[in-house]
């Protein structure tokens, strides 16, 4: 059986119903077409190692605002709708 890749597992993961989650990519491969192929999958971010500790605490904020922002938006409009 072939072993899947990071990008492979992220394609998996994705279409997952209901998905909401953020994917950081943390790798030491720099080549360009692994991260447009990443971009395409609509990663949060891809850092590439050595990574440092407020780069990735950014990023994890970054996505906790952007889910935050998403939710009250789908709440916002559920509550439209029910009306």
């Amino acid at each position: 059986m072939k072993r899947a890749s990071g990008l492979d597992f992220i394609e998996k993961v994705k279409q997952v119903e209901n998905f909401d989650s953020g994917i950081v990519i943390i790798s030491a491969y720099d080549d360009f077409t692994y991260a447009k192929k990443a971009l395409e999958n609509k990663v949060s971010a891809y850092l590439l190692k050595p990574i440092q500790e407020k780069e990735l605490i950014s990023v994890m904020l970054r996505i906790k605002s952007e889910q935050k922002e998403r939710r009250q938006k789908e709440n916002l409009m559920e509550n439209i709708l029910v009306k």
